[in-house]
């Protein structure tokens, strides 16, 4: 057992797992925050930043799991405590720290980590004695939190008109590129695309190459009164996809340009496209921006790039708004699935056993059935 101490709970806990491996058991969590006068002097920039500091545990050879369960549950229970504010310690149980721990690691802020694995060490009761089992069923309850929108739905001789937004290099394209040819060739839908991103060079050129490919008409509409007329255009088509150019959060007027062409378009869906590799942060900051423009459902990207699923937590809890889509890869049209509460729980096992074989069980596979 060992006590560790970093600038932030995410910095204490990369020290823990370097030190005692991914098997390691958090036994304690608390933030240092001085107080008083010394405080103030920490205020005024003349004392160190609060500390936070994690004791954790490795088993290194008991051979008799159940005596060594029953042991930690008899002496630990009460250790693993977090600190909110100055004086608001609560005591946690060795498990539920556990999530806790993993939930910061995975960049999910700790007021919200505490608020999940809280709500979690609820949920799974009985408590099992077994790790992998217990780390199961936390996997499944914590997936179960997250709301989910479903795919997209085609109704034969219905039209529906779908909008993406979000900002640059999050694979807006490549997405709407897959689902249109999910759409046409698994659907036999009749699928039309319209492109509003004349801002980017070979942009347009771009999503007409897949709309050949997949054999379907592109048309090309940049301002709210074009997107009215190609839709006049397309009251024949029963999915219609419309790519939009990225737009960057920090110009708002861009931000309400984007909503009067979606306010053209009489959107019946408009997915708000993020990437898994954006950090908290600035996933929060574009959760905000784009609220303006008024997504309804939200698309994960690149998680095979991702070394974190907090995103698919941190981009709902933000915006109140379900996940629809999750994509893995560039290939079109495999990489993309509708986002499911297994397909959840198995990320989170993959990042919480830190074993690749749990990511290989979704990476990269088709969707199956119907969109």
């Amino acid at each position: 057992m060992k006590r560790y101490e970093g600038s932030t709970m995410k910095e204490a806990l990369d020290l823990v797992r370097l030190d005692l491996g991914p098997d390691a058991v958090i036994l304690e969590a608390r933030k240092h925050q001085a107080r008083g006068f010394a405080r103030l002097l920490g205020l005024a920039g003349l004392l160190r930043k609060p500390r936070v500091q994690v004791t954790a545990a490795v088993d290194i050879g008991v051979q008799e799991p159940d005596f060594r369960a029953t042991l930690l549950e008899r002496e630990l229970a009460g250790l693993g405590r977090v600190t909110r504010g100055h004086a608001d310690e609560r005591p946690l149980s060795p498990r539920v720290a556990e999530i806790y721990a993993m939930l910061v690691a995975q960049d999910i802020s700790e007021d919200a980590a505490l608020s999940l694995a809280e709500r979690v060490g609820l949920l799974v009761r009985p408590e099992p004695r077994n790790d992998a089992e217990f780390r199961r069923k936390a996997s499944l309850e914590l997936a179960s939190l997250v709301p989910l929108a479903g795919p997209t739905r085609v109704v034969p001789g219905r039209r529906k008109v779908v909008g993406f937004v979000g900002p640059t290099g999050v694979g807006k394209t490549t997405t709407i590129a897959k689902l249109a040819a999910h759409f046409s060739l698994v659907q036999r839908a009749r699928v039309a695309l319209i492109t509003s991103d004349t801002y980017r060079i070979a942009a347009v050129e771009q999503i007409r190459v897949y709309a050949e490919i997949i054999g379907v008409p592109l048309d090309v509409a940049p301002g709210a009164r074009d997107m009215q007329d190609a839709l006049r255009r397309g009251t024949d088509f029963e999915v219609i996809l419309i790519d939009t150019a990225g737009r960057s959060p920090n110009n708002l007027g861009r931000m309400y340009d984007l909503k009067n062409l979606m306010d053209a378009a009489s959107a019946e869906e408009v997915h708000l496209v993020l990437s898994a590799t954006t950090r908290r942060g600035d996933l929060e900051r574009l959760v905000d921006r784009f609220g303006v423009v008024g997504f309804d459902r939200i698309v994960l990207t690149k998680l095979d790039e991702s070394a974190n699923f907090g995103a698919a937590f941190n981009v709902t809890a933000r915006s109140g708004k379900p996940l629809s889509y999750f994509t893995t890869g560039q290939n079109v049209p495999e990489d993309i699935e509708a986002a499911t509460c297994d397909r959840l729980a198995e990320m989170v096992m993959g990042r919480w056993s830190g074993d690749s074989r749990h990511r290989s069980a979704w990476i990269n596979q088709p969707m199956e059935g119907e969109v």
